[in-house]
Parts: C-alpha cells; sequence; structure tokens
C-alpha cells in the first residue's frame, strides 16, 4: 500500500487529544512522587534540557514555569549541559533537571543526566517511554505512551509533552485553578482541530505563499521556532 506524502504526521496531528490526555494522566498517577520532588526541590530553580524539538520545548517550559511559581527556570541544549557545564552552572549549584525527550534514547540528554547526578541533583524525565536509558538515569519519570508517534516530527509527541510540563508547573506553583483548566484541554481538541483545518488546507495550497514566519515572545518564543521546524 502506498501512502500519500505527510500521511502518519496528518493522522498524528488529528489524533493529538489522546496525548493530551494521556500526558494529564501520566501526571495524576505520579503525582505525589512529583509533589515529593518538587518540594525537595523548592529552593534550586529548574534547569530544562532537550535536543532539537525538545530544546524549544524546554525554551517554552522554563520562563512558562518560572513565572507561575516564582522559582529561577532556565532552559539549555543537552550538548550544552554536558560540555559547558561549568558555564551553565555556578560551583556546588544543583537544580532539578527536568529532561525532554520523545524517546528516552537521545544520547546528549542521557549524557548531561548523568552528568548532573553526579553533582547531586536530581532529573525528572518527560518522555513518550519509560523504560529507557533517560528514566533510569533519573530520578522520576513522567511517560506518555499515547504521545507516540510514527513519523520523524514531532507533534502528537511534542503536544502531550508540553501539557505534561505545564501540568508539573501548575503541581509546583500549587495552582489548582490551572489543573482544572488543563483537565478541560482534551475535550476541545477534535472541535479545535476541525475549525482549524479549512483554514490549514487553504494556506497549505496556497503557491503563491513563499514565506511563513512565526513570531513568539516569552514562552512563546520557543514554540514560534517549533512552529518553523515543523514548516
Amino acid at each position: 500500500m502506498t501512502l500519500e506524502p505527510g500521511h502518519y504526521s496528518y493522522r498524528e496531528i488529528t489524533t493529538q487529544a489522546a496525548s493530551w490526555q494521556g500526558a494529564l494522566a501520566a501526571v495524576n498517577r505520579q503525582r505525589t512522587a512529583l509533589e515529593a520532588l518538587l518540594e525537595a526541590n523548592h529552593d534550586r530553580g529548574h534547569l530544562y534540557i532537550g535536543c532539537g524539538s525538545t530544546h524549544y520545548l524546554a525554551l517554552f517550559a522554563a520562563p512558562y514555569t518560572q513565572a507561575l511559581t516564582g522559582r529561577p527556570c532556565r532552559a539549555a541544549p543537552s550538548s550544552e549541559v554536558y560540555w559547558q557545564t561549568e558555564s551553565l552552572l555556578t560551583p556546588g549549584s544543583r537544580p532539578l533537571v527536568v529532561a525532554l525527550s520523545r524517546s528516552g534514547e537521545t544520547s546528549e540528554t542521557i549524557m548531561a543526566v548523568n552528568r548532573l547526578r553526579e553533582r547531586g541533583a536530581d532529573a525528572l524525565t518527560i518522555s513518550c517511554y519509560d523504560d529507557t536509558d533517560l528514566s533510569r538515569a533519573s530520578s522520576l519519570t513522567v511517560a506518555i505512551p499515547e504521545g507516540r508517534e510514527e513519523s520523524f516530527a514531532q507533534t502528537r509527541s511534542f503536544a502531550g509533552m508540553l501539557i505534561a510540563s505545564q501540568a508539573v508547573a501548575a503541581l509546583a506553583a500549587g495552582n489548582a485553578a490551572l489543573l482544572a483548566d488543563l483537565a478541560r484541554l482534551p475535550g476541545l481538541a477534535e472541535r479545535l482541530v476541525t475549525r482549524a483545518a479549512p483554514i490549514a488546507e487553504r494556506i497549505g495550497q496556497d503557491e503563491a505563499i513563499r514565506r511563513i514566519t512565526y513570531l513568539g515572545s516569552g514562552p512563546l518564543y520557543g514554540l514560534a521556532s517549533e512552529a518553523t521546524v515543523k514548516m
């Protein structure tokens, strides 16, 4: 059977409600352990790390969490954390590392987590898989199997990990209202995708459009960067 180009990606985009729901369920399953880990690191700040798409996710999650919690948060590429540890961190600092990886087998992220664990830092992994080298290197893993994909591009997985990151930030802030708002999202997904589909089709088929630019500041800078990669 010959599939149209983009078949898997299109299916994964249009079925991402399952990933959103899976992300919230995964956080809820680990809620007690997450709250304990966040409390143990309440005065250490968070360091969000990833590669490629998940680095852009880190660029969203760090300022988002900092604004919500007041905790110092920053994002960095996993390779920089491994190779430039001393230029990124002050001597003796042990931030809570939040490692973002669709597969849980991203080599640079595993290396970075191991490097920071050697300093005494705790690590939280957010991924679509749990039985991985990254999960074994971490203190705790939030795994979202509903976000797994067949396509190369991260779409459903990215969205699931994003919502999981928001839910973790809400737990850190003790923000029950935000958790309730996030719980409503999966029920809105189908309507949102259906409403967006004709706009996307019109723009995608318009051969007069030669350039598309995404703009975003603050947490949305990371999402604008990721949208550029996807386009």
